[in-house]
């Protein structure tokens, strides 16, 4: 076999065999065209392109390589880079700069290493058992994975504590801890270290020359004395904040993957975070914190690999249009391009692997562009099929199709989502898991609506999914949220959160069960969808179809010893009645309700029929909310108010909770409140959108909550039991210190955080 190699590949045998090390045997059994082309190429300026491409290009089949091949690649990276550094070096080649040392290869030894060292490393080197020789068994390093994990690491050193806490033992000590490394290895390290007379080298440094550990288990040992995290960032969901704020082409050119961003600190994965030059010049990009974590460098490269898919909406829409172009080409229209009433079979199908380029590319862009909805609009008479994208609750346009293709792309749909491709009469329902490079999959609500000529439209709901937020982090005022705190420390009762559809009432309900997920509860929820998956917490997803309704669900749950229950929705009078009844019962129940405000739920729960000295009993609170878009924090401008601005505002802000416009010195008690808590040098401003590359042009980027909460107390449940009207429930509230919708929006809008505009569009 090496008079083979030596004979098909003289060059790489050469230069493998001066330096005592493996040739590429796993390379050469998988992509022997690879081989070949690195032998044709080898010392020649195009080497290098090639090889950093087959590392960090997004080419077709860059997936395929093992972990192996990956390290074997890079070691021919290395080895070229040895030999002939005047063709390798690149300012701009994130490996150049590197410390990453190949088992085997030659290295300088430093100036005042002395012959007789030299020769002793050399006969160590000779010797030397591997720990496998001598029945050691390496310790796997502990590599971050989880969000729950790094908010863990936050939230401790919050508390003033070390986190990861270091390890005081020396390093040799953390190599044997780690089966890297035997007692009689270390000794020679250790001998090599004192024969040296003018300095000594660190003994992590000659273990690496000895070649009886890697440099990377060299680092991982140093962050671990060091009480740096190590992440694993294939298998860390990607945090698409993180991406948004640094683009490909840097973190390719820096080798550098942004993990997180956390409470203005962004968790920058590095190879090695003690050589790592440029943290500043992050943190002068993104204007934040950075925090240097170490990674393994084969999964530094997997990483990059799918790093940034999208940046802009027209850059999504120019690479889609192009892909549906490459769909078309050699396909002749039907019926002039213009969408018929019947597609012919058989002339595209759904199967081609351009159709399913074109929905991978549009599921995956509307993920990397955080977008909730994805809409496929067809209509009679129509050359091209429009895709619309709701993102921040606002729909905007991402691209075309031709309509020729609109019943394979819909067909497609059904298959992911396990529906009946034959049937087009009727609207149906399904659900996909799609997976993401570099992250993990995503929740697909997929619904199909026949309309007018046989023609069907798409929508695809992508479940939020993630972390639920810290129950402070969520927008509540200091008010409200020492009171829902309150509320959430009752053993037993009702609490309800209202809204309109996709007002954010779910991931309200899981950041209140983040904070009452302890030890000491047992949590049950019931949810149609399950968008959000949380540890130590048993949720099911009801499927009405075999009659496992929420009612169901919460009459079992009762029966399974809960503390907390969640309900996803009281949809009908028997859920909530058994939902009332497991209140009064010795649990917290937990739930929503599709009402427009907390004032009108009491009274909608009346009409419902529930009883009304029952509710009286068992209702804690009710809190109501609302989504308005956040002026973009890149590009809004601050903007000072006047005094005809600030008295209609202040107005605006008395007549939503009295119903009456404001006599003059309630007015100005109000615009003087107001000076006192968000004024500066006694002058009051707002935001105002412009619009920018970041926020698409729009001015506004994300969402803020806006929310009232109404705590029941002694005299509201005297209402309830008489049957009182909204109006009477939200006069009462306001006495008791609750802010409407509005109010709280005109509040957040003085901090900075919205404007009015969307606060008027939010609340009525």
């Amino acid at each position: 076999m090496d008079a083979e190699i030596r004979i098909k590949f003289p060059k790489l045998h050469s230069a493998f065999a001066a330096y005592s090390n493996k040739f590429p045997a796993t390379l050469l059994a998988s992509f022997p065209r690879i081989v070949q082309k690195v032998e044709g190429l080898w010392g020649t300026h195009e080497a290098m392109p090639y090889l950093n491409d087959l590392l960090l290009s997004d080419r077709e089949g860059r997936s395929g390589f093992t972990d192996e091949a990956l390290r074997e690649i890079t070691y021919l990276k290395q080895l070229h880079e040895y030999e002939y550094p005047h063709l390798s070096r690149d300012p701009f080649d994130p490996f150049a700069t590197l410390g990453f040392t190949m088992a085997g290869l030659k290295e300088e030894a430093a100036p005042e290493t002395p012959p007789s060292a030299k020769k002793r490393d050399a006969e160590a080197a000779e010797t030397k058992p591997s720990a496998a020789e001598e029945g050691k068994v390496a310790v796997p390093w502990k590599e971050i994975d989880d969000p729950v994990e790094l908010r863990q690491i936050v939230e401790e050193r919050h508390k003033g504590k070390t986190a990861p806490a270091k390890d005081n033992r020396r390093i040799g000590e953390i190599l044997i801890g780690h089966g890297l490394l035997t007692k009689a290895m270390l000794e020679k390290g250790l001998k090599i270290q004192k024969a040296q007379q003018n300095a000594h080298e660190p003994l992590g440094h000659i273990l690496v020359r000895m070649g009886v550990v890697s440099n990377e288990d060299l680092t991982f040992s140093l962050c671990q004395q060091a009480g740096i995290p190590i992440f694993d960032p294939v298998r860390y969901p990607t945090d698409l904040e993180a991406t948004k704020r640094l683009s490909a082409a840097l973190v390719r050119s820096r080798m550098a993957v942004p993990i997180a961003v956390y409470q203005g600190t962004l968790f920058l994965a590095v190879e090695d975070p003690f050589s790592f030059a440029d943290r500043q010049y992050f943190s002068f990009l993104t204007n934040l914190n950075v925090e240097l974590v170490a990674a393994s460098r084969i999964k530094l490269i997997a990483r990059l690999n799918a790093y940034g898919q999208v940046r802009s909406t027209e850059e999504a829409d120019k690479e889609f249009r192009q892909l549906a172009k490459k769909a078309l080409h050699n396909v002749p229209p039907t019926n002039g391009g213009v969408l018929p009433a019947t597609v012919e079979h058989g002339r595209i199908s759904e199967e081609d692997a351009t159709i399913v380029g074109l929905v991978n590319k549009m599921i995956g862009d509307a993920a990397a562009m955080s977008a909730s909805d994805i809409h496929l609009e067809a209509f009679h008479g129509q050359p091209q099929v429009r895709i619309r994208f709701r993102r921040d609750g606002e729909m905007e346009t991402y691209s075309e199709y031709p309509a020729a293709y609109h019943e394979a792309v819909v067909s497609r749909v059904k298959i992911m989502s396990d529906l009946d491709i034959s049937e087009r009469r009727k609207p149906q329902d399904g659900k996909i898991s799609f997976p993401l490079p570099g992250r993990p999959k995503i929740d697909l609500r997929v619904a199909t609506v026949p309309t007018v000529n046989g023609i069907e439209n798409v929508t695809i709901r992508l479940l939020s999914g993630g972390e639920p937020l810290p129950i402070d982090r969520i927008g509540l005022s200091e008010r409200d949220l020492a009171k829902l705190r309150e509320l959430m420390t009752r053993p037993y009762g009702l609490i309800l959160v209202c809204g309109p559809t996709g007002s954010g009432k779910t991931t309200t309900l899981h950041s209140v069960l983040r904070e009452l997920n302890t030890d000491d509860r047992k949590i049950w929820t019931a949810e149609d969808p399950v968008e959000i998956v949380q540890n130590n917490i048993c949720q099911v997803q009801v499927n009405p179809k075999i009659d496992w309704t929420f009612a169901a669900a919460l009459r079992t749950f009762l029966r399974a010893d809960p503390d907390v229950v969640m309900i996803g929705e009281m949809r009908d009078l028997e859920t909530a009645r058994i939902a009332v009844e497991a209140s009064m019962t010795g649990h917290l129940v937990l739930s929503t309700l599709h009402t427009n405000s907390a004032e009108e739920t009491a009274a909608r729960l009346l009409d419902l029929g529930i009883d009304p000295f029952n509710l009286s009993d068992a209702i804690l609170g009710i809190l109501a909310q609302r989504l308005a878009r956040c002026v973009c924090d890149k590009c809004g401008k601050r903007a000072e108010l006047n005094g005809d601005e600030l008295n209609e505002l202040a107005g605006e802000y008395f007549y939503s909770a009295n119903q009456r416009n404001p006599s003059l010195p309630e007015r100005d008690a109000i615009i003087a409140s107001w000076r006192k808590r968000y004024g500066k040098n006694g002058k009051l401003s707002t935001m105002r959108a412009t619009g920018c590359p970041e926020c698409n042009k729009t001015g506004y980027r994300g969402r803020i909550a806006l929310f009232e909460l109404l705590v029941v107390t002694p005299a509201m449940r005297a209402l309830i039991r008489s049957n009182a009207s909204a109006g009477e429930f939200l006069k009462l509230a306001i006495a008791d210190g609750m802010l409407t919708l509005k109010q709280d929006g005109i509040e957040k809008l003085l901090m900075g955080k919205t404007d009015l505009r969307q606060v008027r569009c939010a609340c009525v």
